[in-house]
């Protein structure tokens, strides 16, 4: 009996040990996650952002000055300096559970991002067309990260002024 008492507490004790390693481990590893995340920058954000950030940053976006920024963003695109992401249009409206896939720098030279779009509350509703708006191609757009940054050195302003 003394045996079995003994061998139940060391189990016990086993079970304690285990979890509160596992609890450990699991600590760990999540901190280190949270602290990969702060440091890698997303490597696209939403159109909806970017322009957000754009205003932000003192760029007049509510009036016919955003043609200019949209051109820009199209000849970055063309040039493959810039990359961007948007779901395939089907006409449906149910996006949720369809992939962002990359828009290629050649597709560039007949599409363009529809401004009117831009105004919409979310982003699944922003659109990019082809040149002559004949046929929407892509809808919810993303544009690369680094464009966030070019906003904040006025690289863009090589193509036009705020």
């Amino acid at each position: 009996m003394k045996k079995l008492f003994i061998n139940a507490i060391g189990g016990i004790i086993t079970f304690v040990l285990t979890r509160l390693a596992q609890e450990f481990v699991i600590y760990w590893l999540y901190g280190r996650y949270e602290e990969y995340k702060k440091s890698k920058p997303p490597k696209r954000v939403p159109i909806k952002d970017f322009l957000a950030k754009a205003k932000q940053l003192g760029w007049n976006l509510e009036t016919i000055n955003i043609l200019p920024l949209l051109s820009a963003i199209r000849q970055y695109g063309l040039d493959g300096g810039l990359s961007m992401w948007g779901k395939p249009y089907k006409g449906t409206g149910q996006l949720e559970y369809d992939p962002v896939v990359s828009i290629s720098s050649e597709d560039w030279k007949y599409l363009c991002i529809d401004a009117i779009s831009l105004y919409n509350i979310n982003n699944d509703a922003t659109i990019i067309c082809s040149a002559d708006y004949s046929k929407i191609k892509y809808q919810d757009i993303y544009i690369e990260s680094k464009a966030l940054s070019w906003l904040k050195k006025g690289r863009l302003k090589t193509y036009f002024k705020k």
